[in-house]
């Protein structure tokens, strides 16, 4: 299948766009960005065995999986190469996705995502968000550490570039075990202190103050002390390598400078 192939007709507009199938899992509050980004091109589908029942068959099918995969609490720059914890839930799922496009013939690939910024987000950005409502967020003196983040926009367009590749038969780069498996990162990683600096300047809270690391531990606990003090980043040049994924959103001047409307998601 060409690309021209799966670019809409003007000639037949009620024609139905090709499926392509997108495993979510967790992360289905992305799904919004997702079916903007597909807008006119793709059906976004997020039920495989739904999509064959009714013949609706995808022509390529993309996973978002997470970096939690390589079960690491610290580490810089850690690529595809890195090993995974086969016994995790994301292992687990990875294989399960494979399995099913496999067996459906269907042409596929993940992306691994660290922290993601989006309506709806979880995690990490989600706590120091509600801190930040709380008016308790501070930086915690002498704190270095660094995170890879992502944003929901750029998690959809790298869906959309892929999707298009592989339906349309196009050679994708290979990670070094051999897979279309990508960490799906750009290429700045923020400081924590950053980080937190934007989150508060989207919520419209104070900016965050300092706080010594003694005081940091007993406010915020050990588990999300450890967190906010420890640099954990990722290395997504190979999934930057593909024409049309770069550039990417630089999360904190978007969190700090985006002018949000109605139709910002």
């Amino acid at each position: 299948m060409t690309t021209s192939e799966i670019t809409p007709s003007s000639n037949n507009a009620t024609a139905p766009l090709p499926a392509i199938y997108v495993s979510l899992g967790a992360h289905r509050y992305i799904l919004p960005y997702i079916q903007r980004s597909c807008k006119g091109v793709f059906d976004v589908v997020t039920d495989l065995d739904d999509a064959l029942f009714y013949n609706n068959i995808p022509v390529a099918a993309v996973m978002v999986s997470s970096t939690e995969i390589y079960n690491r609490t610290e580490g810089e720059m850690l690529a595809e190469s890195e090993p995974i914890d086969q016994l995790s839930d994301s292992a687990r799922a990875e294989l399960n996705f494979s399995n099913a496009v496999d067996k459906a013939g269907i042409p596929s690939a993940i992306i691994r995502c660290p922290w993601i910024v989006a309506t709806g987000m979880k995690g990490l950005p989600r706590r120091i968000a509600n801190l930040c409502y709380r008016g308790i967020c501070f930086y915690i003196t002498g704190n270095e550490a660094k995170i890879s983040v992502v944003h929901g926009i750029d998690i959809a367009k790298a869906i959309f570039i892929l999707a298009k590749n592989l339906a349309a038969g196009n050679s994708l780069p290979l990670n070094p075990n051999g897979a279309k498996v990508y960490n799906c990162t750009p290429p700045d990683n923020p400081s924590v202190e950053q980080f937190c600096s934007a989150i508060a300047k989207r919520v419209n809270r104070r900016m965050p103050s300092n706080l010594a690391p003694k005081w940091s531990k007993l406010l915020y606990g050990k588990s999300l002390y450890s967190l906010l003090t420890t640099t954990l980043t990722f290395d997504g040049s190979l999934l930057r390598s593909i024409p049309g994924i770069d550039p990417m959103t630089d999360v904190c001047e978007y969190l700090t400078n985006h002018v949000y409307d109605h139709e910002s998601l």
